[in-house]
């Protein structure tokens, strides 16, 4: 019952804050010489700049059609909240090697942001997947759909993320952030898409969304704090998994992640605990999963002290004997 109450309550003082108060300045992109089919980097960047600096609230529209799209920050501290309304779909530059960095949309420095619209990033995975046969050879990592970087007190509903070149979603440094009816697409054979990837990050909750991908459904990362999953459907993938732990010293530990009434099917793996073996020392503590239903999952509860992907660490440093069913 206190684990609704929490949730509810900061949905609801979340729903306040972005309803009180004077409407939002809208600011249209089709304004800035935005047109369907063209690319709307400059004109988005334009939207944003307005909307950031006017006074009050700011809201960015993408209607609805289909828009190429560049790498872009959307940056703040804005002088009040942020409305990002995607309507339509964006479309990522196709080749890896367009992207000048390891990300395609950017969100950082954010207090009080809505994602919302009923439209989609579409970051047109398929041609970079094909150089993950270089194993540990690539020298550029391939870049995430959408980052989250520092951003507070925020709400991403009903938008869509489809073929990510890397991972869907990257948090870092965030709190009080949810996702709600997010989706998350993407072919099964899909490598190293991971739906949202957490790291150093704390309150937050993804409710009632759906993630059909090749790897992660969602990763809990090193130095992650009261993350609440519920009502997830997660499909094709390792399902949800706490780490890879371990690897460097002196890690942040994880503690308070709560999963209920979710999901999992198709998958390697249902719920997931995966440190380095014989590594650095860390810790993971207080974990909750309760009312998950599985179906046509090989591995639905294991703690993986041997986690250990492409040979990259030493197995003779390792003496631990793994049972999964600890």
């Amino acid at each position: 019952m206190g684990s609704k109450v929490h949730v509810c309550a900061a949905y609801l003082v979340l729903l306040f804050a972005f309803t009180s108060g004077a409407q939002p300045n809208t600011f249209d992109v089709t304004k800035y010489g935005a047109k369907e089919g063209s690319d709307i980097t400059k004109a988005l960047l334009s939207a944003w700049k307005g909307a950031c600096g006017a006074a009050g609230s700011g809201k960015v529209v993408i209607p609805k059609g289909k828009y190429s799209l560049g790498v872009v920050d959307l940056l703040g501290p804005c002088k009040g909240a942020m409305h990002l309304q995607v309507e339509g779909t964006l479309v990522a530059p196709a080749k890896a090697s367009q992207h000048r960095k390891n990300s395609w949309v950017t969100l950082r420095y954010l207090d009080r942001l809505t994602v919302s619209g009923g439209g989609a990033f579409d970051g047109q995975g398929e041609i970079a997947w094909q150089r993950e046969s270089c194993g540990g050879g690539c020298k550029k990592a391939l870049p995430v759909n959408l980052r989250f970087d520092f951003v507070t007190n925020s709400i991403v509903e009903d938008v869509t993320s489809i073929d990510s070149k890397q991972f869907h979603v990257n948090l870092l440094g965030s709190k009080n952030l949810t996702f709600q009816r997010f989706s998350v697409k993407a072919p099964g054979h899909s490598p190293n898409t991971d739906g949202i990837h957490i790291g150093r990050s704390e309150e937050i909750n993804i409710i009632d969304s759906k993630i059909m991908i090749g790897d992660d459904c969602i990763s809990i990362g090193r130095g992650s704090r009261q993350v609440r999953i519920t009502n997830v459907r997660c499909g094709h993938g390792h399902g949800i998994s706490i780490g890879s732990l371990g690897k460097y010293e002196k890690e942040e530990p994880v503690s308070g992640i709560y999963v209920k009434n979710c999901t999992i099917y198709d998958t390697d793996n249902g719920v997931r605990i995966k440190t380095w073996p014989a590594l650095h020392g860390g810790s993971v503590s207080n974990i909750q999963f309760e009312d998950i239903v599985m179906q046509n999952v090989s591995n639905p509860i294991i703690i993986d002290q041997m986690y250990c992907p492409h040979n990259e660490c030493n197995r003779k440093l390792s003496i631990l004997t793994t049972n999964p069913y600890l």
